[in-house]
């Protein structure tokens, strides 16, 4: 109890020194002087600071659109994840009231009632290889095989168990290919094994092209195949000059997007050195900052923002298309559509419904896509 009581006074006396410090903020999830950002945010608004709020995905997405939360035991009950959308709808509407500048990714921020800004648009912080950790080109071409890494954080809802069937099924057509998974490592070891490789499958079920292991893999020039059924979604939403080089195809088509690249070492080399120029021109640390510095002083483009309102997009993160139906079907038996907690967005809310009924299916989406 005392220990607690001395962590709430520094950090009650952390907040105060920074009131009288600092002019802008910038949060993101789980950040917070005193374990409450609602609470940080108002004493911040009382003082005219400038905030910009920054969500990551699972901290915004409604918790039955996302794979990374078990489905097994009590904690994957209709029940559950209902409390938490509900939950989380209520986090997330009062952080829009408080914070000045919004960012989040458009096809997971379902519960959002103000117009955000794209998350793909500020970016990832990339930091480019030094020198000594560079790729050995002559240690690549001297391979025979073709090198194929995977590396989740997630096993279940990166798709794992899928992607390796993809590698014995693009195996079993005579292509010679090593494949490497690594999983619970040091970063440092992830990296090495990005040297090493020639490409990266990093997940199946993605709301977004470029997540943090595509940026690295592009860092180090290496083209990375990212699954999931929101290609229409990103044409739609996203501004065409901020979607990143990176193969993105349908669950459907991992094992001939695989083989593409496999049979390709011509295409691999110019989506590696895309993606690369992508992350170099665009996602530097400095490239971040600076965007985040201008949403803070307050001139924001247009193009920039997205409006929650026009987001349609059913199938989640982590889940499969019969998965993510199961899950929306589940959580309107036990709660009622009130329960997706979508109200504000009576077209999102009916499509939800439809989707999960079966009643309509989603819109025919191309079966790969790059904007390479």
């Amino acid at each position: 109890m005392r220990l607690l009581l001395w962590e709430i006074v520094l950090r009650l006396l952390l907040l105060i020194w920074a009131v009288f410090k600092f002019d802008f903020f910038i949060f993101g999830f789980g950040s917070s002087f005193l374990k409450r950002p609602l609470i940080d945010l108002k004493v911040l608004k009382f003082f005219r600071k400038r905030v910009v709020f920054v969500f990551h995905g699972s901290d915004a997405r409604p918790a039955y659109l996302d794979g990374s939360i078990a489905t097994d035991g009590q904690e994957g009950t209709a029940r559950h994840f209902a409390d938490l959308a509900r939950a989380t709808e209520q986090r997330v509407s009062a952080i829009d009231r408080h914070a000045d500048y919004i960012v989040d990714n458009a096809l997971s921020a379902h519960f959002h009632k103000r117009p955000c800004v794209h998350w793909i648009v500020v970016g990832v912080p990339s930091v480019a290889p030094s020198n000594d950790a560079l790729p050995n080109d002559e240690f690549v071409r001297s391979r025979r095989s073709v090198r194929i890494l995977h590396s989740p954080s997630h096993p279940e809802s990166k798709g794992t168990s899928r992607i390796r069937q993809a590698i014995v099924d693009v195996r079993a057509r005579g292509f010679e290919i090593e494949y490497v998974e690594i999983s619970g490592r040091p970063h440092a070891d992830v990296l090495g094994e990005l040297m090493r490789c020639d490409l990266v499958v990093d997940q199946l079920y993605s709301d977004t092209p470029m997540a943090t292991f595509a940026t690295e893999a592009a860092q180090f020039g290496k083209p990375a195949i990212v699954g999931g059924y929101g290609a229409l979604a990103f044409q739609r939403m996203l501004p065409a000059d901020a979607i990143p080089p990176v193969l993105y195809c349908h669950p459907d088509d991992l094992e001939s997007s695989i083989e593409r690249l496999v049979a390709d070492p011509t295409l691999r080399t110019a989506m590696g050195h895309a993606a690369q120029r992508f992350v170099e021109s665009r996602w530097t640390q400095r490239d971040v900052a600076a965007r985040l510095l201008r949403l803070l002083q307050g001139s924001c483009p247009e193009s920039w923002l997205f409006d929650p309102n026009e987001i349609r997009y059913c199938h989640g993160y982590g889940l499969n298309e019969d998965q993510a139906r199961g899950r929306v079907a589940e959580i309107i038996a036990e709660g009622g559509v009130e329960a997706l907690r979508l109200r504000d967005k009576p077209d999102l809310e009916d499509r939800l419904c439809n989707f999960a009924r079966r009643k309509e299916s989603p819109p025919l989406m191309p079966s790969c896509s790059s904007s390479f």
